[in-house]
């Protein structure tokens, strides 16, 4: 969304831990345009808009323009540094990224969203923002009119096309359902026991389930942001969602690499639903759960009402939400 020019100042940097960079300051860095991205690895959002930002990155920073991605951690595992600078790593992302886990700088720009996208001038003024995913096309606009008025003769390519179908107008995202948070904090859990905040509850199978409401059967710790699976014995979590694809939160416990499985609709997930994170296992289509981040388990071939089911025995692996995304042409 467009601002007026020269009236807002942009909010200085506050209390970053830069990751693959040496400190930078706004000040230091007028007289370019910068993009500040607030983003979190984990949030498939952000993953989707990330694949823009990084091409404008590879488009722009040779002509007077800097992107800062600066992590301000949903969950608690992404104020360490170290998860960040692995996700940094392995997402190759090379524009420079700063971590705010105390959300310093993310108070500093009033922001309230993931992703979300500040354009500053030259002059070091706010000149346009974008919350959420879409308005790539808008934003790069924006970008290129600042560089043309800095310097009118250069050369700057077309807008980008779109890098997915469903970035275009041509296409509609379906109905689907509502991110499931299976902390205590943010969640809804459908069983009569209920949460016990800090508690270890054991949970029956549930006789009747209602969509978008996460249910459990076996043991399990309540936390505030995730649902941790106590003990060796079986647990499972079932939830009924409208959706294409389906994301999960997860982090293993001390144990190291952990497993859970995964069926749907009363049977193991066929090869043609597994996510990008399911492989095929001898006990069923399993996800490997190594390192705190962001799990891809399902991918149907429309927009349906599916019932989802993860088994696992391992003690410690926790849960933390839930994401849905669909699309329809």
């Amino acid at each position: 969304m467009k601002l007026k020019r020269g009236v807002m100042r942009a909010a200085e940097f506050v209390d970053l831990q830069w990751i693959n960079t040496e400190p930078m300051s706004l000040e230091s860095l007028r007289g370019n345009v910068v993009l500040v991205h607030f983003w979190d690895y984990s949030c498939i959002n952000c993953l989707r808009a990330l694949s823009y930002v990084k091409v404008w990155h590879g488009r722009y920073g040779d002509k007077g323009v800097c992107v800062l991605g600066v992590h301000a951690p949903e969950f608690v595992f992404g104020r360490e540094r170290d998860n960040v600078a692995r996700a940094v790593d392995d997402l190759g992302v090379v524009f420079p990224v700063a971590s705010d886990p105390d959300f310093s700088t993310w108070h500093a720009y009033s922001n309230r969203y993931w992703p979300a996208t500040y354009v500053v001038d030259q002059q070091g003024y706010l000149s346009d923002y974008q919350f959420g995913e879409g308005g790539y096309d808008g934003t790069e606009r924006v970008v290129q009119t600042l560089l043309r008025e800095g310097s009118p003769r250069v050369i700057l390519p077309k807008v980008m096309e779109a890098l997915r179908p469903e970035d275009t107008d041509e296409h509609q995202m379906c109905p689907v359902s509502p991110e499931v948070y299976l902390g205590f904090r943010r969640g809804r859990i459908g069983n009569e026991e209920g949460f016990k905040p800090g508690d270890d509850v054991t949970y029956a199978k549930p006789l009747d389930t209602v969509k978008d409401v996460f249910y459990a059967e076996g043991t399990f710790r309540n936390e505030s942001d995730c649902f941790v699976h106590v003990g060796h014995d079986a647990g499972r979590i079932l939830l009924s969602y409208d959706a294409v694809d389906v994301y999960l939160v997860a982090e293993p416990g001390d144990e190291g690499e952990q497993v859970f499985t995964v069926e749907q609709d009363g049977h193991v997930l066929a090869a043609d639903e597994f996510g990008e994170s399911v492989s095929e296992a001898a006990g069923g289509p399993r996800v490997q759960v190594n390192a705190p981040r962001l799990f891809h388990l399902v991918h149907n071939r429309d927009c349906a009402r599916h019932r989802l089911v993860l088994n696992t025995r391992s003690s410690g692996l926790r849960f933390y939400c839930m994401s849905f995304v669909g699309i329809t042409s």
